[in-house]
Parts: C-alpha cells; structure tokens; sequence
C-alpha cells in the first residue's frame, strides 16, 4: 500500500561522549606562576605577548558587584562578577554564587547560552548544595532555547546523583535521565526513574509517550494498546501542548494504517500548532493521503496545493508528487498523471544525479538541506543559529564589558561553542543526507511505478482500474453559509485547510458504454 511510513517520536540512542566537559574559561588565578618570570624566551621578537596581570580579588569588588546586581545593572554586575571571578581560586567560598548570579545577569541580556555554561559548573561542582535546587530549575527553563544536548543531558544530568530534590527540578531530572537509560535499552532502570514522577507532574505523560514510540519502534508489542495510550495523553490537560500533538499525530498515523480514516483525520485536526509552522506541512501531506485513501480527491490536491504555498515549498516532500500523480491516475486523468509522476525527476534530478554518481551528499543543497529540517538535525541546526544570534547581541555590549575582560571570555567561549555546534551539524548532515537520499528514491520509484501504470491505462485505452480508488471532487460544494472563489495563486494563512480541487473524474465517461 502505497502511503507514509509509521514514525515514533524518539530520539538516537546517547552514543559516548564526544568532547571533553569544560568549565567557563576562566584565566588562571593570580599568583599561581606557570614560568619562571626570571627565564626570557631565547628570541624575545618570537615571544608571544604577555597577558596582562590579573589584580587579585578583594572582598570590596565582590560587595561592588552584589550591589550592582541588586539594583538590576545586569550589565554592570555580570563585569564585576566576572572581574572578582577572573582574579579569585576556584575554591572560594563566594565562587559557585558568583557564578550562580552572573547566569542570571548573563540570561538577563539575553545570553542564554553562555548563562547555561556558568549555571552547569555550578550543578558539576556541587560544592555548594544549597544552590544546586535553584541551580537545576534554571537550567530546565533555559534549555528550552536550542542548547548543547551532549553536555547538559547526557554528561551533566544523566551521569549524576543529586539526591533529593524538590518539585519541578526532580520531574526533570528524572526524566531526563529514564529517557536515557530507555533509549539505551535499560527498560528496569528507566522505569525506576519515571516512577519519582509526581502523578501531577506533565513529564509523566511525556515519559509514557516516549516508552509506547519505542514498544512500537522495536516491534512485539500489541498496536491497540499504543494507540490507546496516544488518544489519552493526546487528552491529558497536564501534558504540554507539544506532547499532546505528537501523541494525536502517532495516533492519527495508527488509525491510518487500520483505514480508520475518520479516525485519523478528527486526531490530525486536533493538532495545535501555528498555521505557518514547518511542523504542518508534514501534516499536510498525511491528511491528505488520509484524504485520498478515504475517496476525498477535492480535498486531497486541495491539501497539497496548500503545501505549494510559500511557507512550506522549501520543505522535502517529493510524496506529495507522487499522491498528486496517484490522483491524476485515479481519476483516469493520464496526462497529467505522467506530467507529475515526472515531475520527481526533474525537480530533485540535481540530487539524484549526486547519488547515482556516488558525489558527497553533504554537498547537494537539497538534500543536506533536508537533513537538517527535522529531528537531531533540526536541533543541531538551531542551536548553530542561535549561537550566531546571540553572538550579535554580544557585540552591543563591548563596552559595558570591557572592564573585567568579560567580553573577551564570552567571545572565546561563543568561537568554541560555535566550533562544536557546527561540527555536530555537520555530523549530522552525513547520517541525515542518507535518510533524505533513500526518501528520495523510494517516492522516485513509486512514481516510476504510477507512470508505467498510467501506459498500461493508455494501452488498454483508457478502461479505469478497477482496484482504485472511487475518487470523488464533486461532492465538495459549498454549503449554505459558505461562498467559493476562484483560485488566483495568492495564498492566505487562514484558508490553506480550506482548499478545493475541480476535477473531473473522466473513469466514469471512460466505463459508461
């Protein structure tokens, strides 16, 4: 049965770190000499210059800064933090709290990123407890922004015994870490972790989606009860909107491959998202083969005339060729059948080309470009993003940071988290170009099969297939309270749904005698 393939919503199982964990780049405390001042290099023209001597911290700087943060000078306080923090030993006693303000001064600015990094050394450290609830609760309501997934989760969190911890902190900690050990295989451990969750809590029905994608994923498992957790957590008011729709869509996919039709389309329609989100055009084009599959011709190339609109043409769907091709088949259309079972050539014939040639697949833009439109891709790509943009805001504040050194340390420290996140991009661009690459053959090879069906119509002159589909475009007129308009290729947001496609079914002039 021609259609799309049943995904579940789980991520790649944690591989071994790649990168070795760092602290915030600090220079090394005052007094602690590395060289002999009283030994000059050989050629002094080849010597590097000298760094300038950092002034030891005084009590009088740290009251300075804890001034400044008081009264909201983010800008003036994270300086001064940095400052008593450039020039005081690690083992302070006010050195995790210094940290633990200048995240907030940092997040404050709108340098996330960098507030993450200074709030993690202060949970790795753990040399003040008191700080660490604070500390965690942070970190999860930072890392909603694209983030460095290797070193939080994986290296920081899952690793780790916090002990006790209170309400939302150890929901997320523990999910964190069940979700690990799950994908990692360790079913016991993960379930000993998701049993800490509060029944309240919204990672609850996160952590029961996570483990029914992968029962599903793995195979062996009966799909009803899937389906049946889906459509609950789908209804679950303490699930985050984001859970909820990945549970109506695993739902709607599984009522699919039972050709509950009706089913699947009520769950789809109850997807909350934006209207011009990327996430629906994938939609989309599942509605609409749940559409063609249930004889609704009108509204399925109504569906995928929506997918031409501008916020979505970027997206890699070469199936919606293949379902347009199929209707135009159907429908004893065989022309135009041929017309867009060819148009998968010659739209993608550039990176079909790069494949037969075995070339770098990384290098064809579609397809690296696909690659990086959903999943570990998505994230890898997001992150490099926003570490460009917050690079740019960094540059507004040269001058406040000036003083202390702090601008020259969150420029080192954004160049090596920019050298990272593009090479995790990159990473993933080699295992994802694959995935877009065999996506792309199979819909080439479907379409192939569409149009050498449409010949063997075209030699037989005509007579309809009786195994297709009864399509109907019809039946989809307006009702009493609605008024149909001609489409003049502009797109608005709030009719992409509402689209209809004028057809005529000639199977039924070619079986009448």
């Amino acid at each position: 049965m021609i259609g799309f393939a049943l995904a579940v919503l789980v991520g790649a199982a944690p591989g071994p770190a790649t990168k070795a964990t760092q602290a915030p780049p600090n220079p090394v405390p005052a007094g602690a000499a590395t060289k002999s001042a009283a030994t000059p290099p050989k050629d002094a023209k080849d010597a590097p210059a000298a760094e300038p001597e950092v002034p030891p911290s005084t009590p009088e700087m740290y009251e300075a800064a804890l001034a400044a943060h008081a009264k909201g000078d983010a800008r003036g306080a994270a300086a001064k933090l940095h400052a008593w923090l450039r020039g005081a030993p690690r083992t302070a006693d006010n050195y995790q709290p210094a940290q633990h303000l200048l995240a907030q001064d940092l997040q404050a600015l709108g340098l996330t990123h960098a507030a993450l990094v200074y709030e993690e050394d202060v949970v790795r450290s753990r040399t003040r407890p008191e700080l660490l609830p604070e500390a965690l609760l942070r970190l999860q309501q930072w890392s909603a922004i694209p983030h460095d997934e290797v070193r939080l989760e994986e290296e920081l969190l899952h690793g780790t015994d916090f002990g006790v911890l209170d309400e939302p902190a150890r929901d997320w900690v523990a999910y964190v870490q069940g979700a690990f050990d799950l994908r990692a295989g360790n079913e016991r451990w993960a379930k000993g972790r998701f049993a800490d969750l509060a029944d309240h809590s919204a990672y609850r029905a996160k952590a029961q989606l996570l483990e029914d994608a992968i029962k599903l994923e793995h195979g062996g498992e009966e799909a009803q009860g899937r389906l049946e957790d889906f459509e609950a957590i789908g209804k679950d008011k303490q699930a985050t909107r984001e859970v909820r729709n990945d549970a109506n869509i695993s739902a709607a996919r599984l009522h699919y491959e039972k050709a509950d039709y009706a089913g699947a389309l009520a769950l789809y329609e109850a997807v909350d998202l934006p209207e011009l989100d990327p996430g629906r055009g994938q939609i989309y084009l599942e509605e609409a083969w749940v559409r063609y599959r249930s004889g609704e011709g009108s509204r399925a190339m109504g569906l995928l005339a929506a997918l031409d609109a501008p916020s979505f043409r970027g997206l890699f769907l070469p199936e919606k060729f293949l379902l347009r091709a199929l209707i135009y088949k159907d429908a004893c259309q065989w022309l135009a059948a041929k017309r867009a079972a060819k148009t998968v050539l010659r739209r993608y014939s550039v990176s079909l080309d790069a494949i037969h040639n075995r070339t770098d697949l990384t290098k064809d833009p579609i397809l690296a470009a696909a690659a990086l439109q959903k999943g570990r891709g998505k994230r890898a790509s997001d992150l490099v993003t926003q570490l460009g943009r917050e690079h740019e805001l960094l540059e507004r504040y040269t001058g406040a940071f000036a003083e202390g050194g702090l601008g020259q340390t969150l420029t080192k420290l954004y160049a090596q988290e920019m050298s990272e996140a593009q090479r995790q991009v990159q990473l993933e661009l080699e295992t994802g170009v694959v995935r877009s690459a065999d996506d792309l053959l199979n819909s080439v090879e479907q379409a192939g099969l569409v149009d050498y069906e449409v010949g063997l119509a075209l030699y037989r002159r005509g007579r309809p297939d009786a195994q297709a589909p009864t399509l109907t475009f019809a039946a989809d007129k307006p009702g009493p309270k609605e008024e149909a308009y001609e489409f003049d290729g502009e797109y608005w947001n709030d009719e992409l749904q509402e689209l209809r496609f004028s057809l005529v079914n000639r199977c039924r002039e070619a079986s009448t005698p």
